[in-house]
């Protein structure tokens, strides 16, 4: 069984020379790599793509596309020809047998119904200490991330307690509408609320019918917060979501925030109210988890209010709590156009928050 991979990417050449050479390395190579770039620059990223895979037999795509993460993966998508699409971040790690462990999972479904397999994070890389030191060309993770890293499993257990994601509850949702296989024990494979970005693959024929990407979602910033998410459940409705435990990937993020503080503030929230509302009804538990959710995530944010950054990301959060309810009370029909103006006044909110005072 063939797979695809599809690499949205933007301003990060030092990334794929990462990520790039551990894709080709797979012990089940892809048949195709499809990058798909938002970079200022095209033309670095073009032949960064082209001297890694010179000397391999797959086909290589290389496309220049407008910055939104979304968007970006449904032009990918439109040329995956494999059966099965992956779905890395430019800064995804690959162990060596990743895609041959998915792979085997889609093989053993001879039923068709898992429509989506994921990778499960691991926290050491598989470059070891080359990534940290002189073969990481640069690219190396901030402290705070490779600690926020280490403690998100701890960090999970007691945001679940206190103020669960209401993706977790949504996605959890679907899993009484799906058997398992019988042959899932002995795979070490479980169900999984939604799939991270990073780690994300799908059977294509089903994530397109379901209709990709919400482009929708990476609106103003370019970054589609909970666009992985949104993908998850348009295919949890008709298909099993798995989670691969022996399918390990590093995440290495890349250091810095993702744009502007206000506005990433402002979309983590606001996206996932956007998301609940298109999939839960108007009294479920995943509805009323939203607010509380925005609660945690400011008593966390709290702690970078001694930057700029953070102060305009805090205020983002609190114009999103503002509006939910605007997201919340429109028809389905109205969604998209309440969502784009809540956007739009969102962006002129960013542009008076920015200036000195």
């Amino acid at each position: 069984m063939d797979y695809d991979i599809v690499v949205a990417t933007k301003d990060r050449p030092a990334a794929l020379q990462l990520s790039i050479p551990l894709f080709l390395a797979q012990t089940r190579p892809p048949v195709r790599l499809i990058i798909v770039d938002a970079s200022r620059d095209h033309s670095i990223i073009r032949k960064i793509v082209q001297d890694l895979c010179a000397d391999k037999k797959i086909e290589v795509i290389v496309v220049k596309a407008p910055a939104n993460s979304a968007a970006q993966r449904n032009c990918g998508l439109r040329h995956v020809k494999a059966p099965i699409v992956m779905f890395p971040d430019d800064d995804s790690l690959w162990y060596p047998d990743v895609a041959e462990v998915i792979i085997r999972l889609y093989k053993n479904d001879k039923e068709g119904i898992i429509g989506g397999v994921c990778a499960a994070p691991v926290t050491m890389s598989p470059l070891a200490s080359g990534v940290e030191g002189d073969k990481g060309r640069g690219y190396r993770m901030s402290r705070s991330d490779r600690l926020r890293q280490r403690c998100d499993r701890l960090r999970h257990r007691i945001d679940y307690m206190l103020w669960p994601d209401p993706f977790w509850i949504l996605g959890r949702s679907y899993w009484s509408v799906h058997l398992m296989p019988p042959w899932a024990g002995t795979e070490n494979v479980a169900p999984v609320e939604y799939m991270g970005g990073y780690r994300m693959s799908f059977r294509a024929e089903v994530i397109k019918r379901a209709g990709g990407f919400d482009e929708v979602l990476g609106y103003q910033l370019g970054w589609a917060a909970g666009e992985d998410a949104d993908a998850s459940f348009k295919v949890a409705r008709t298909h099993l979501i798995l989670g691969a435990r022996r399918a390990r990937v590093f995440h290495h993020r890349f250091p810095g925030p993702r744009g502007d503080g206000f506005l990433v503030g402002f979309f983590v929230i606001f996206n996932r109210a956007y998301i609940v509302a298109k999939y839960a009804s108007p009294d479920s538990p995943a509805r009323r988890a939203v607010k509380r959710f925005a609660a945690g995530k400011l008593l966390y944010y709290m702690a970078e209010a001694g930057t700029r950054w953070g102060r305009d990301r805090i205020r983002g959060v609190r114009f999103a709590l503002e509006n939910i309810d605007r997201i919340f009370g429109c028809d389905a029909s109205d969604l998209v156009a309440t969502y784009k103006a809540v956007a739009e006044l969102a962006l002129s909110q960013c542009c008076q928050v920015g200036e000195p005072s």
